[in-house]
């Protein structure tokens, strides 16, 4: 029962964010890492970027726009589980021509299920943020 609850929570966090009616989905990522500090943590993300509307052309050409990711992750060791539901507002900075972007974004997230895998990994509780 408690698997279902962080389950249908987890899935209702993850969609809120596709409620802001001015978002459009600009693209969507799935990601796979593994390790850290030699144990073999898999971690799996479903990431769904949104641009925003708001956007300012600079007077030098570039351009200044924003996006919001919300991201779905999940994180195993010796069959303990972890969800993670987050979400990342992003600024973004773009070159004249389009080939160099400039990100920087702060988010934040809530750690449902273990955070405490091992003696050797205690993941600090249930809170926690991101950046880039």
């Amino acid at each position: 029962m408690r698997t279902c609850k962080i389950l249908f929570f987890a899935v209702l966090s993850f969609f809120a964010m596709t409620m802001c009616s001015q978002a459009e989905v600009k693209d969507v990522s799935f990601r796979y890492g593994r390790g850290f500090d030699g144990k073999d943590f898999d971690q799996f993300d479903i990431a769904v970027s949104m641009a925003l509307p708001w956007q300012r052309s600079l007077n030098s050409g570039w351009l200044t726009h924003f996006d919001v990711e919300g991201i779905l992750g999940v994180l195993t060791l010796d069959g303990d589980t972890a969800v993670k539901p987050s979400v990342m507002s992003n600024v973004l900075v773009t070159s004249p021509a389009g080939k160099l972007d400039v990100i920087a974004g702060i988010g934040m997230g809530v750690m449902l299920g273990e955070t405490k895998f091992s003696d050797d990994h205690d993941l600090g509780g249930p809170f926690f943020s991101r950046g880039r």
